[in-house]
């Protein structure tokens, strides 16, 4: 580290104490981070406790909790690298469940950019800030630790005492990783340590992550991001809006010079500006490096390009409006829940959910699986973590996240759906998509067999519908509903449906397989 990079740091540091002095004791976090700590049974032992106590669980092995506190400078100690690949999950899981009970009305776009919120980098990492857990981790890297005590200082040198401001706006320093890492760490200790118990990872992390973004307050940061950039360069922002067809379209334009700075479309008039504004925010936030306002979009937005789910906004609201037999008790049964609840070995208390999951969002009488389709994403996905973790001590995160990866893949879960035949049931107003589904199912039946276990990477001459894959994850997620989202019914369904599952060695031969077939690559 160099002399005038210290320089600098000291004189930030002072900076943000002198600003810091007009808020109130309780809102300033002044936590020095100490040097790097040389761990001894004893140190440990109470460092522990002291983690603990700050977490407010206790660890029936402490083990756990010691690993999730070793980054992997340290060599003499496993890190936490691998409980991180799970920890990852289970936080998705936790706040997808929290969101998509507690918001009936949202669509799936929004849900997930709400998920992406809550459990983005620079929310953990501001978390951590908070609760000053890295002055508990196991470490030997210095260049780290200034990086770290940049950040802490960086978030108490804004000024108003919010350490954890939701998601536009961001930080001058980027958020280092290490500390996300350490709290999906902790997460997924504790979810180990409680015996796989989601709901006691969700008591201990509701509170660390606190305030939970909203909807509401990601389109109040949008706006104030937009405002904020106007006044900071002095820019004449104006709106054009136009009809074109059945949509409203909204264009932003920059200085009154015809600078397009953002554009959306939407049904819908109080979506489409919003969107509008993100957009443009996205595209032009290289005027201010140091705004970080890109990052935290992208970071907001995930990769979904849309930021909200229209037709699933719509469709809660009009299912509402007309009362449809789904929302009314003692409806008329769907003729084909037996034969589904038979492909899939499961009988369903409420079979309302697997008729919702069955149906397409071109079938506009019913509500379609768009959201139960965002549940069964996240479900899959913490389901498949927990067997290669347990089933894989060996393995590192890398080829974990590969293993993962592979199995839920959208080619994997369309030759399930394949296999089962689920699309004959689903609902569903769109030839086009027909056409494209029968095409990929004559492409993977051989003499009327299907394979599901081919990896992604091998390919197939049709590209993979993404509706099969959907009902797929559907499915998943009306099942853990339906039985009280119990996770462990899910997996014991699914590891048949999904069956069999692609392994290490299952990858080693047909990667030797696939080598042979190809002469051009030997």
């Amino acid at each position: 580290m160099t002399s005038s990079r210290r320089s600098r740091a000291r004189s930030e540091r002072r900076a943000a104490i002198s600003r810091s002095k007009s808020l109130p004791l309780e809102n300033i976090l002044l936590r020095p981070l100490p040097p790097p700590l040389i761990f001894g049974a004893e140190s440990t032992r109470v460092n522990l406790v002291e983690a603990q106590w700050v977490l407010g669980y206790r660890f029936r092995n402490p083990r756990l909790l010691e690993e999730a506190l070793t980054h992997s400078s340290d060599r003499a100690h496993e890190s936490y690298q691998r409980l991180e690949f799970v920890g990852d999950a289970v936080l998705c899981l936790a706040f997808t469940n929290y969101l998509y009970l507690n918001n009936p009305r949202l669509g799936r776009g929004e849900l997930s950019a709400l998920c992406s919120a809550n459990v983005s980098n620079e929310k953990l990492a501001r978390a951590e800030v908070r609760h000053g857990l890295y002055r508990f981790v196991r470490r030997n890297a210095e260049e780290l630790d200034f990086k770290v005590e940049e950040f802490n200082w960086d978030v108490i040198s804004e000024g108003h005492g919010e350490i954890d401001p939701m998601t536009y706006r961001g930080s001058a320093k980027k958020a280092p990783k290490v500390l996300a890492d350490i709290m999906e760490s902790l997460a997924a200790a504790v979810y180990i340590d409680s015996g796989l118990d989601l709901e006691v990872v969700w008591k201990v992390f509701r509170s660390i992550l606190a305030p939970i973004t909203t909807s509401e307050a990601m389109k109040e940061q949008s706006r104030s991001a937009l405002h904020k950039k106007r006044r900071k360069h002095r820019s004449f922002i104006q709106f054009k809006s136009s009809i074109k067809k059945t949509k409203n379209i909204m264009k932003i334009f920059v200085d009154g010079n015809g600078n397009l700075a953002g554009i959306s479309s939407s049904k819908h008039k109080h979506i489409v500006k919003l969107n509008a504004t993100r957009d443009m925010l996205q595209q032009h936030s290289s005027f201010d490096e140091s705004d970080n306002t890109e990052n935290h979009i992208s970071c907001v937005c995930h990769h979904h390009k849309e930021s909200f789910c229209e037709r699933g906004m719509f469709m809660c609201m009009l299912a509402k409006s007309l009362r449809l037999s789904f929302d009314v008790k003692g409806g008329p049964p769907w003729p084909n829940v037996a034969k589904v609840q038979w492909a899939l070995g499961y009988n369903f208390c409420d079979p309302r959910l697997l008729e919702e999951a069955l149906t397409h969002s071109s079938y506009l009488a019913h509500a379609s699986y768009q959201r139960l389709e965002f549940l069964g994403n996240a479900t899959l996905s913490l389901a498949f973590t927990n067997y290669f973790y347990l089933n894989n001590p060996d393995i590192g995160p890398g080829e974990l996240t590969f293993l993962r990866g592979t199995n839920v893949s959208k080619e994997k879960l369309a030759r399930a759906a394949v296999r089962l035949g689920l699309y004959r049931f689903v609902r569903c107003n769109n030839e086009e998509l027909d056409h494209m589904v029968q095409e990929f199912s004559r492409s993977v039946t051989t003499k009327g067999h299907i394979e599901i276990d081919r990896m992604s990477y091998e390919g197939n001459t049709k590209k993979a519908p993404k509706v099969l894959a959907d009902i797929i994850k559907s499915v998943a997620a009306a099942i853990y509903i339906d039985s009280g989202l119990n996770l462990e019914i899910v997996w014991k369904v699914f590891r048949s449906i999904l069956a069999p599952i692609i392994t290490r060695e299952t990858m080693k031969v047909q990667s030797r397989q696939l080598y042979t077939r190809n002469p051009k690559s030997k």
